[in-house]
């Protein structure tokens, strides 16, 4: 993974399997690491990884930018193209290539779409439309605190501060996991109104049922689970259309 010798025969493909890849996942957290690898084997890889590394060019990558942007999202290109350069950046690094053909790769702007913001009449209309009662304590906090979904699905009941009516936000959730916020303003103590404590003592009586009646449970301490203790890494409950 270190500085590698000149090859004019190494293939891209090669080049990101063997070499970029393992790097980037041994320097990087594994959420990030996903993104790159997904990005690599779905998208680079087939459409340009059979060229040598050296003989990609500046038309061949906005080639490929521009046939990705035919088929795609803007923000999914944008994502891929980010991938792609920094791959290339890397081979610049270990002195495979003297210049990325990505330096001056154009990508698509994403369009900006002004953000739905409720009334405070919609939400509560939302909530009594909401038939599972955890789900709407998780809807509650989510709109009382500005917390990131994945933030509210790493909590524990640790994290609640019944004496000072508050949520210690200290790790997140994503598809490979927990792990720390973003950055260090992540972490934060945030206030919570009484009623909302209150309601948390009902997510905790139905868990304690669930827990009673599972054949197996994984003691996590998280407040919201998926009915066996364990995190709710993909709730389509909470990305489904809202009417």
């Amino acid at each position: 993974t270190g500085t590698l010798e000149p090859d004019t025969r190494l293939r891209f493909d090669a080049f990101l399997r063997d070499h970029w890849l393992p790097s980037y996942q041994a320097q990087r957290r594994p959420s990030s690491y996903a993104i790159r690898e997904n990005d690599t084997r779905k998208y680079i890889i087939p459409a340009l990884g059979h060229y040598s590394l050296s003989r990609l060019t500046p038309t061949m990558i906005q080639a490929f930018v521009q046939n990705l942007s035919a088929n795609h999202h803007p923000g999914t290109v944008r994502r891929v193209a980010s991938t792609l350069a920094a791959a290339l950046n890397a081979a610049v690094e270990r002195g495979l290539i003297g210049r990325s053909p990505a330096r001056d790769m154009r990508v698509p702007p994403i369009p900006r779409r002004p953000p739905t913001i409720w009334t405070p009449q919609q939400f509560h209309r939302f909530l009594a439309a909401e038939t599972d009662p955890d789900y709407r304590v998780l809807w509650l906090l989510l709109a009382v605190t500005g917390m990131r979904r994945g933030e509210a699905l790493a909590l524990r009941w640790s994290d609640i501060d019944a004496i000072r009516e508050a949520v210690h936000v200290n790790r997140t959730l994503t598809r490979t996991g927990f792990g720390p916020p973003k950055s260090a303003a992540g972490m934060r103590v945030i206030p919570i109104p009484s009623d909302l404590l209150l309601q948390f003592e009902g997510v905790k009586m139905r868990q304690e049922a669930r827990k009673r009646d599972a054949p197996v449970w994984r003691d996590l301490d998280l407040v919201f689970d998926r009915g066996d203790g364990k995190p709710e890494l993909e709730p389509d409950h909470m990305r489904r259309p809202v009417e």
